[in-house]
């Protein structure tokens, strides 16, 4: 009799292992995720699903719980990721923690609202207009909404978190033309514990950020046969950074090599693709080399971040660079793996390269460059490939071993969340509920008309307080620091 209870009580066990773990674990991660816990430290989230494995069989679990009601608990905690988003950048905008590009973005956006222009004096000597240092005329229409309601870097938050939102939404309808819901939402479990998703979306309010949902956009839009949408769309994210014409010119391209494979000859909306193809591309080398030389005097120099023949063969620049691609693309190895499954890998791996192409320039850019952000795999450059071949990925994974499929999503959620560190966003949570904001103390110790340049900006101005770090100052009303 008891050994009858024991294997029951295994089965019952197993049962509640292969239905119940891949609905449960993604959903430990996310509160741990929004906990702000260390994903190194598996213990706790181990016992804790060891827990609910063993009460799940002692009270007959699968009895009571559902697949359909897991997916509503994911579901609900996938929701509460722009709202979080929102939450911690307000409230790293309390404590004073956004750094200097947000500044910029903001006081060019306050001073668009004065009619002034996108003036800004905090890169490198004296004022510019942000549009020869970045093409960001999207500027314009948080510029716009700031005349109406005075708060250029909420306004900005709230665009910020507008862009995850969207890009989640295209995500999922993209994964979900191919996949059930489950997969679907362990895509997106997935895509949020990226390490670069999950840190630099908390960390930084970003251009390529704001671009990302009109690239899925334009894809989801391909994909339903709409070319003249997806062009449009594709057009709107060339106005969030100059690095879009080349991302747009890849997808052009991707586009015309897709149209060739299936009828080999010139279609119509090929030739549209091709024409707007060579516009992006002819308006990157237009504002990167040939206008900041002949039309106005740019700060940003591209050239400048291009690694020498030296350095790219230096040992630390290929250790550095080999770090980048292990921390970035090994969530993605078990799918890579279960696309590639099969003996005919060479049509799969082309495939892929063939969708990746809107991307590929960015990862080549980081590959290639010395400017350290670039290849660090928690920074907001990042999250546009990352984001974009994850979505492509689950697009294009076989749609047939759906509980094979789940499986390994679960595996590539768990590499994710053992790349990467803190995001600390709690602790910035708890210093902007418990501290008062320091912008009165900055106030009261720095002159209203002087600009204040510390920490690597040391070269324009400094100052003696040593209570002040990384201060900008600009307008008698505008005032950005990092504490």
């Amino acid at each position: 009799m008891h050994t009858s209870i024991g294997v029951a009580w295994c089965q019952r066990l197993i049962l509640v292992n292969k239905v119940k773990i891949k609905t449960i674990l993604p959903c430990l991660l996310l509160l741990a995720y929004y906990l702000d816990f260390k994903f190194q430290i598996f213990i706790p989230i181990l016992c804790l699903s060891a827990i609910v494995l063993f009460l799940g069989a002692k009270y007959d679990l699968p009895q009571h719980l559902s697949i359909k009601s897991n997916l509503k608990l994911i579901r609900a905690l996938l929701i509460l990721f722009p709202l979080y988003i929102l939450i911690i950048q307000l409230a790293r905008i309390k404590v004073g923690a956004e750094g200097v590009d947000f500044a910029i973005f903001s006081q060019a956006v306050l001073n668009f609202s004065k009619g002034l222009g996108l003036q800004t004096s905090l890169i490198d000597y004296g004022w510019q207009n942000l549009l020869t240092h970045h093409f960001s005329p999207y500027l314009y229409l948080p510029g716009l909404i700031n005349k109406i309601w005075n708060a250029p870097e909420v306004i900005l938050v709230l665009f910020h978190v507008l862009a995850v939102s969207s890009s989640l939404i295209f995500a999922h309808l993209i994964i979900r033309e191919k996949h059930p819901l489950l997969i679907s939402y362990l895509g997106l479990t997935l895509i949020i514990l990226l390490p670069a998703v999950r840190i630099s979306l908390l960390w930084e309010v970003r251009d390529e950020i704001y671009a990302l949902p009109f690239l899925l956009g334009a894809y989801y839009a391909l994909n339903k046969n709409k070319d003249c949408l997806s062009i449009l769309l594709l057009a709107i994210s060339c106005c969030f950074k100059e690095t879009m014409f080349l991302v747009s010119a890849g997808f052009c391209l991707k586009v015309i090599i897709s149209n060739y494979r299936q009828v080999p000859e010139i279609r119509r909306n090929s030739l549209a693709w091709i024409v707007f193809g060579a516009i992006t591309s002819l308006s990157f080398f237009l504002y990167t080399i040939i206008l900041p030389n002949h039309i106005f005097l740019s700060t940003f120099s591209a050239d400048a971040r291009i690694a020498s023949p030296n350095d790219l063969f230096s040992a630390d620049f290929i250790l550095q660079k080999s770090k980048w691609i292990v921390f970035t693309f090994t969530p993605l190895i078990p799918l890579l793996v279960f696309m590639f499954r099969k003996r005919s890998r060479l049509p799969q791996v082309t495939n892929l390269l063939i969708e990746a192409l809107p991307v590929i320039p960015l990862v080549f850019a980081i590959i290639i460059s010395n400017f350290q952000p670039m290849f660090n795999p928690f920074c907001y450059y990042s999250v546009v490939p990352i984001f974009y071949l994850t979505v492509v990925i689950l697009k294009n994974l076989n749609s047939g071993r759906h509980k094979k499929l789940s499986r390994l999503l679960t595996l590539s959620i768990l590499l994710a969340c053992l790349v990467g560190h803190q995001t600390y966003a709690i602790q910035d949570l708890n210093q902007a509920i418990t501290r008062p904001s320091p912008y009165l103390e900055i106030n009261q110790q720095v002159p209203q008309t002087s600009i204040v340049f510390t920490d690597k900006y040391e070269r324009n101005f400094s100052t003696q307080n040593e209570k002040l770090t990384r201060v900008y100052q600009a307008n008698n009303n505008h005032l950005k620091f990092d504490y």
